[in-house]
Order: structure tokens, then C-alpha cells, then sequence
């Protein structure tokens, strides 16, 4: 999990806030989750193109292909929550775990 301040992860998993220096939240691991929920479904990373500096330019620019597009048998509601979980503007994030977690309660799989 993040720590307030510090830059810890794989560029794989990281934050676009994190990414660029800013300042980290509980928001980054949701951001995180998100990023895993995505590779979980889809079986490929959202961002995957190129060394480590690509990658992390990608995250900033959140252009992910749509993980229903790789995947067409994924639930709106799930790919909703996906899609939530790894906004790019942090504040259009789930803001908590707790917030996560009940947006997934809500999912029918």
C-alpha cells in the first residue's frame, strides 16, 4: 500500500498522482486495485507498451482500451466500477477502500 509522501511500486500499478509527483492518498491504492480488477478481467495489463517511462506516461494519459472490448462478457456494473476505480482525476475515484468495496457489493455477477 502507498505511504503519504513516498513513491513505492511498479510503474505497472502506479498512480498517475504518484506518477507525477504528487501528492498520494488512499485514492492511489484504489487506483491500484483497479488497475489489478482490470488485469483480472481482461488478462493483459491496461498499460503495457514500451520501458517503464512509457508506462507511466500512459497511466497519466488514461487511454486504456475499454476492458469490456477485451473482454465482452464483463458485467456493466463491474466494468463501471473498473472504470471508476482508475480515473485518472483522482477525485472522480471510489475515495476509500470502504467506498470500493460497497460499489462491488453492488456488482451481479
Amino acid at each position: 500500500m502507498t505511504k503519504t509522501g513516498y513513491v513505492i511500486g511498479s510503474p505497472k500499478y502506479m498512480a498517475p498522482e504518484q506518477i507525477l509527483g504528487k501528492k498520494v492518498d488512499e485514492t492511489a491504492d484504489v487506483y491500484s486495485v483497479g488497475v489489478i480488477m482490470y488485469e483480472m478481467c481482461t488478462g493483459v495489463p491496461p498499460y503495457s507498451r514500451g520501458d517503464h517511462m512509457s508506462v507511466m506516461y500512459q497511466h497519466v494519459q488514461g487511454k486504456a482500451t475499454d476492458c469490456q472490448e477485451i473482454n465482452p462478457d464483463l458485467p456493466d456494473d463491474f466494468a463501471a466500477v473498473i472504470v471508476t476505480a482508475m480515473s485518472v482525476d483522482k477525485t472522480k475515484r471510489y475515495q476509500s477502500m470502504e467506498e470500493l468495496t460497497d460499489a462491488l457489493d453492488t456488482v451481479k455477477l
